[in-house]
């Protein structure tokens, strides 16, 4: 693992959420000499599993999952060459938020298989926090967690929310790998094994917009609701946690009006009452998304 310096707030972090040992999930040695393939590999992944029912909209069956080969693959191929990836040939935008979408999914099911999760990412000591930490990967040479890859790569270094500073230091050259732009989107993309989390899907360099278009036109189509009296928007808590990435009230109203069907009566509130519409935060389910 190549060096990195970890600042005052890491390892008080660490210490706190009992995370002392920096573990990782693919130790082992790469024989392949595709590591180029690594990107591919990883969507090919999420592909096979969907298309073999393992994964579908409503979870994953984690049982059966354990057994196929195509996880074994996973685990004693592609996981592993992980290590020796050159995270450089991800130049743009598109590449970069396609793999580390579908490597943060996958990362997802596999450290719940092999922490043996039972009911919930929330269990044992300040569970989700501590899982989203001790989950990483070894990749290109460097630790990322769950943590670091949502909000040190994917939300452009923004740090975790509730808790002072970046997620990765000035002088943490993991931070050289973050996307440049930020994308809200991505909210809709990933997957952190609870039942109201998006569904897991498959993304491509290609694809990616039209992707993340589809993914967040379904989850707020899906999650957005109106009360008995029909003037309550009721949305889900991800926009409550990530406000900051909305832009505020207003701009996670224009965001879900955006993705709402034009003659939709929700997107009509919005459009009635603006920052007047009341809202109200949806209770968010963490209990395992575990299919059958």
């Amino acid at each position: 693992m190549k060096n990195i310096v970890f600042g005052s707030r890491d390892q008080i972090l660490d210490w706190f959420f009992r995370v002392p040992e920096r573990p990782v999930l693919n130790e082992g040695e790469c024989e392949k000499s595709s590591i180029k393939q690594i990107p591919r590999e990883i969507a090919n992944n999420v592909l096979a599993l969907k298309q073999s029912a393992i994964i579908d909209d409503g979870g994953v069956n984690y049982s059966e999952l354990r057994e196929r080969e195509v996880y074994q693959q996973f685990r004693d191929w592609t996981c592993v060459c992980l290590q020796d990836f050159n995270l450089s040939v991800l130049q743009t935008q598109e590449e970069k938020l396609a793999f580390w979408i579908n490597l943060y999914n996958l990362l997802t099911i596999d450290a719940e298989l092999q922490y043996s999760v039972k009911k919930s990412v929330t269990e044992g000591w300040f569970g989700v926090i501590s899982f989203f930490r001790r989950a990483a990967y070894l990749v290109g040479g460097y630790r990322f967690s769950l943590e670091d890859i949502q909000h040190g790569i994917l939300r452009a270094n923004r740090g975790v929310p509730f808790f002072p500073g970046k997620q990765f230091t000035a002088d943490d050259p993991r931070k050289a790998f973050a996307v440049e732009e930020f994308d809200a989107r991505i909210h809709f993309a990933l997957n952190c094994a609870g039942r109201s989390d998006p569904p897991i899907a498959y993304h491509t360099p290609s694809q990616i917009n039209d992707q993340l278009d589809l993914a967040a036109t379904n989850f707020i189509g899906g999650e957005t609701t109106l009360d008995k009296s029909g003037v309550v928007l009721r949305i889900s808590k991800i926009f409550k946690w990530y406000a900051r990435d909305f832009d505020g009230r207003m701009g996670m109203l224009a965001f879900i009006k955006k993705y709402l069907p034009e003659n939709d009566l929700r997107r009509k509130l919005i459009e009635n009452f603006g920052k007047d519409v009341m809202i109200q935060f949806a209770p968010f389910n963490w209990r395992l998304n575990v299919l059958g």
